[in-house]
C-alpha cells in the first residue's frame, strides 16, 4: 500500500470537491483501521502515517481528519488518544511541518474564540479542538517533534493560556508539555547552550516539579502529573469535563509561571545571537491584552505585564481604560466576578509596567489615584493587587525623584483635579475625604490591610506606611519619626499595628 500513498496528493491538487471528499473517505478507512487494528498498530503507524507525513501538499487534509476523528470520540478516548498518538508518527517524516501545522491550527483557534467570547474557555464551542490539540501537542514535545527552536514563543502562548484549564489530565497534560519543552531546550540539537544556561534550564526542570508549581496548575491533589497525564484507561473521570473539581486559579499563580518562563527564555537568548523570541511572545500578549475576551484577555494582560521590556505612554492608557470599563462594569452589571478578574489583571499589569514608563509621563502620578480606587472598592481579592501597585507607584516617584521638593500630598492633589469628579464620589462613597485631609484619608484605606487573610498583604501594608512616613518627611530634611501634621496620620497608622500586636 506503501507507494501507492503518494497518489493520493493529485486529487487534493484541484478543486473538485467529488475527489476531495474520495480522499478525505480513504484517509477515514485508513483511521479507523488504524483504531481497530492492533496487531498491526506499530506497523501502520510507521508504513502508513509515516510516509504520508512526508507529503507536504496532503497534510491539512490528513490533519482535518485526525481532528475529526478525534472530537467525535471527545477528548480522553480511544479515539482521540489514538490520533495525537498517530500525530508523531506522521510528524517522524517531516518534523517541522507537522509541529508548524499543529500549532498554527492551535493558535488560529484560540484566535478565533475572540470572534465569540465567553466567560471561561472550557465553555467556548472551540474547547473540544483546543483540548484535543493540546494532547497533539503534548504527544509530539516528546523527542523535540515540537520543533522547539522554531516555536517557543508560541509555546509559552498557549501554556499560559492553558495552564489549569479543563479536566485534571488536561492540566496535567499542560504541565508535562512544559516540562518536555524544558527537555527539548537541554537535547536540542540545533540549539547550542552555554553550562550556565544548561544550569538554568536544569534547575528549571527541578522547580516545576516542586509541589509549589503542582498546586499553580492546578494538579496539587495529584502525587504525579505524568501518571494522571497518561491514564491507562481512556475516557476515565480525569478527562470527564463534568466530573473533575475545579482547583481556584490565582492570576497570582499565573504571574508566578510566566516570570518562570520568561526566565528560561531570556537564559537560551543569551546564548543565540539576534534572537527574536521574546519579541514573538510579547506580540501574542498583546494582541490579546487589546482585545474583548473575558476568558483569555486576563491572562494576556498579566502575561503582557510580566514579559515587556518597553511600553508606550499610548498602551498604558488602553490599560487604563479597559480598567476604567471593567470598574464600570463591576459596579452596575451582574457579571461581578469576570469583572473583578479583569480590574485585577489590569493592575497587576500597570504594577509591572510602570517602571518601564516614560520618567516624563504624567501617567505616573495619575497611577496613584488608580490605586486608590482599587482600595476603595473594598475587595479582599483585589486588595493585593492594589496595595501592590501603590507600591510600586511610591517607589518609581521616589526614584524619579518627584518627592525631593513637595509632600506627597501637595504631588498628588495636583494630578487629582481633572479627575475631581469622579474621586470625589468615590470619597462619598467610601466616607473618606481626600480634599479633607489627604494623609488620614490614605491611612484609613491601608488600615484594611492589617486584616487582611494573607500575611504578605499585612506584611505589605506595613512596608507601604514605612515608605509614606519617610516620603512626608523628605522635602523638610528632617527625621522620618518627627512628628508634623502630616507625618502624625502615619504614625498613627504604625501605632496602630504596635497595638494590634501587643
Amino acid at each position: 500500500m506503501t507507494p501507492w500513498l503518494s497518489n493520493l496528493v493529485r486529487f487534493c491538487k484541484h478543486n473538485d470537491d467529488a475527489k476531495r471528499q474520495r480522499v478525505t473517505a480513504i484517509l477515514d478507512k485508513l483511521i479507523t483501521m488504524t483504531i481497530n487494528e492492533k496487531q498491526m498498530y506499530p506497523s501502520i503507524q510507521a508504513k502508513i502515517w509515516g510516509s504520508l507525513g512526508q507529503i507536504t501538499d496532503l497534510l491539512d487534509v490528513v490533519l482535518d481528519s485526525f481532528i475529526k476523528t478525534s472530537a467525535t470520540g471527545g477528548l480522553g478516548s480511544i479515539k482521540a488518544e489514538v490520533m495525537a498518538d498517530t500525530a508523531v508518527a506522521l510528524a517522524s517524516g517531516n518534523v517541522k511541518l507537522v509541529s508548524s501545522k499543529v500549532i498554527g491550527r492551535m493558535c488560529k483557534i484560540i484566535d478565533k474564540t475572540c470572534l465569540s467570547p465567553t466567560p471561561t474557555l472550557e465553555q467556548h464551542l472551540m474547547w473540544d479542538d483546543i483540548a484535543i490539540l493540546a494532547r497533539y501537542m503534548l504527544m509530539l514535545s516528546f523527542n523535540n517533534s515540537l520543533d522547539v527552536a522554531a516555536h517557543l514563543p508560541y509555546l509559552f502562548h498557549v501554556v499560559t493560556f492553558l495552564v489549569a484549564t479543563g479536566p485534571l489530565s488536561l492540566r496535567a497534560s499542560t504541565h508535562g508539555l512544559v516540562i518536555n519543552i524544558i527537555h527539548s531546550l537541554c537535547t536540542c540539537s540545533q540549539l547550542h547552550f552555554s553550562e550556565e544556561t544548561k544550569q538554568v534550564l536544569r534547575l528549571s526542570l527541578t522547580e516545576f516539579s516542586l509541589p509549589k508549581f503542582y498546586l499553580l496548575f492546578g494538579i496539587s491533589k495529584v502525587k504525579s502529573a505524568a501518571v494522571i497525564a497518561f491514564r491507562s484507561s481512556y475516557r476515565d473521570r480525569s478527562f470527564s469535563p463534568g466530573s473533575y473539581e475545579r482547583e481556584t486559579f490565582a492570576l497570582t499563580s499565573l504571574e508566578t509561571v510566566t516570570e518562570a518562563l520568561l526566565e528560561i527564555m531570556e537564559a537560551c537568548m543569551r546564548d543565540i545571537p539576534t534572537c527574536k523570541w521574546l519579541d514573538q511572545w510579547t506580540e501574542l500578549a498583546q494582541r490579546f491584552a487589546f482585545q474583548y475576551n473575558p476568558s483569555l484577555q486576563p491572562r494576556a494582560l498579566v502575561v503582557f505585564g510580566c514579559i515587556s521590556k518597553r511600553v508606550s505612554h499610548g498602551q498604558i492608557k488602553q490599560i487604563i481604560r479597559i480598567l476604567s470599563k471593567a470598574l464600570e462594569s463591576c459596579l452596575k452589571g451582574p457579571d461581578t466576578y469576570n469583572s473583578q478578574v479583569l480590574i485585577e489583571a489590569t493592575v497587576i499589569a500597570l504594577t509591572k509596567l510602570q517602571p518601564l514608563l516614560n520618567k516624563d509621563s504624567p501617567l505616573h502620578k495619575a497611577l496613584f489615584w488608580v490605586a486608590v480606587a482599587v482600595l476603595q472598592l473594598d475587595e479582599v481579592n483585589l486588595y493585593s493587587a492594589g496595595t501592590a501597585l501603590l507600591e510600586q507607584n511610591l517607589h518609581t516617584l521616589d526614584s524619579l525623584r518627584i518627592f525631593n521638593d513637595k509632600s506627597p500630598e501637595e504631588v498628588f492633589m495636583a494630578i487629582r483635579n481633572p479627575l475631581e469628579w469622579h474621586c470625589k464620589q468615590m470619597d462619598h462613597f467610601v466616607g473618606l475625604n481626600f480634599n479633607s485631609n489627604f494623609n488620614f484619608a490614605l491611612v484609613g484605606h491601608l488600615l484594611k490591610g492589617y486584616r487582611h487573610p494573607s500575611p504578605a498583604i499585612v506584611a505589605r501594608t506595613v512596608r507601604i506606611l514605612h515608605t509614606l512616613l519617610t516620603l512626608v518627611n523628605k522635602h523638610r530634611n528632617c527625621d522620618k519619626f518627627e512628628v508634623n501634621t502630616q507625618s502624625v496620620a502615619y504614625l498613627a497608622g504604625k501605632s496602630t499595628k504596635l497595638t494590634k500586636l501587643v
